[in-house]
């Protein structure tokens, strides 16, 4: 895998124990999966890319070589819980998803406010997550088919385990569990002769 310099002191967010017995772990376990639900809208499917724009030049595993190390950017905002941050990776993203795609990202910055969530919840005083992500990807292949394409990638990270304490409602911290070499894939379309994400599978 290729590991971005500056990507390897993120914090994590993610799996959790089974059968939570309370809102807490409720809201965290929602909280996690929607994380990753919408790391794999926005990143795979609305594809941060780095590096500049995406041009006429560039072919779709161009493309997903420049998107794929700002999933750094868009965990770690998330799991900091910085609406700020993650609405700026969201901002910077647009000159990479097609039409259709742009307008489904409305929203995303507060759905990944957790702390907002949580207190929505009455669940209140959650330690910040301090583990590394430890972000990796591999672009592992791609195919093309006219005006459509589809790259093929592994990434790995960190994912924050809650520990909960005595009552099985607090979050005491967090304990790190790695994810490694999952695969995944990005759609891409062209769009005025610009290969553009445009979906996700």
């Amino acid at each position: 895998g290729q590991q971005p310099p500056g990507y390897g002191q993120q914090p994590g967010y993610g799996a959790l124990p089974p059968a939570p017995k309370s809102k807490t772990p409720l809201i965290l376990g929602i909280g996690g999966g929607a994380v990753v639900l919408i790391i794999a809208i926005v990143l795979l499917v609305l594809k941060p890319w780095g590096a500049g724009a995406p041009t006429a030049s560039d072919s779709p595993e161009d493309v997903a070589n420049k998107a794929l190390p700002l999933m750094g950017d868009l965990f770690e905002a998330a799991y900091a819980n910085d609406p700020d941050a993650v609405q700026g990776v969201i901002d910077d993203l647009a000159p990479f998803m097609c039409e259709s795609m742009q307008s489904e990202m409305e929203g995303t910055a507060e759905d990944l406010d957790f702390e907002a969530q949580a207190e929505d919840m009455g669940v209140t005083d959650v330690p910040p997550i301090d583990i590394e992500v430890d972000f990796s990807y591999e672009v592992t292949g791609s195919s093309e088919d006219g005006d459509t394409a589809t790259v093929d990638y592994t990434i790995s990270y960190n994912s924050a385990v809650p520990e909960f304490g005595d009552d099985g409602m607090s979050v005491t911290g967090w304990t790190s569990e790695r994810v490694e070499d999952e695969a995944d894939s990005m759609n891409f379309v062209k769009e005025d002769g610009v290969w553009k994400a445009c979906d996700a599978s």
